[in-house]
């Protein structure tokens, strides 16, 4: 497996480990599950923006997809300042909006194949994590 490949899986674990955490509600007053898997899918979010902002930089002129990645890192910091009604949705609408970009680097073939599959898979797992997260939420 490339190194890569492996951080882009490493990079859900905690979001596994987080949502089992809050069920298990191992919350001793100290530790806030909930805060934790919000601000560290907003970490990710940061993280998965940088390489488009990376990307846009090296394809000069690209200024549409850096305004795109800011106000995507942008909306999922403030989310987390929002109801935890709402935080889930909004960090969804976010890992939804960086596959769609990453989506439309891969047609343009500016990223490679394994890459956007690596990125595709992570988004889909993180995105059914948090929409179970935001289920449980509810329920």
């Amino acid at each position: 497996m490339r190194f890569d490949r492996f951080l882009i899986f490493s990079g859900i674990l905690p979001f596994l480990a987080l949502i089992v955490l809050s069920e298990l509600e191992l919350q001793s007053g100290i530790i806030n599950y909930h805060l934790l898997l919000y601000t560290y899918s907003a970490v990710i979010v940061s993280f998965i923006s940088g390489t488009h902002w990376g990307i846009a930089l090296a394809m000069d002129k690209n200024k549409i997809l850096l305004l795109q990645t800011n106000m995507i890192t942008l909306i999922a910091w403030i989310s987390i300042f929002l109801d935890e009604f709402f935080i889930s949705i909004i960090l969804i609408f976010c890992f939804l909006s960086l596959q769609y970009i990453d989506y439309k680097l891969y047609r343009s073939s500016l990223i490679q194949t394994y890459y956007y599959q690596s990125r595709r898979f992570a988004s889909i797992s993180v995105i059914c994590i948090l929409l179970i997260f935001y289920l449980l939420e509810i329920l």
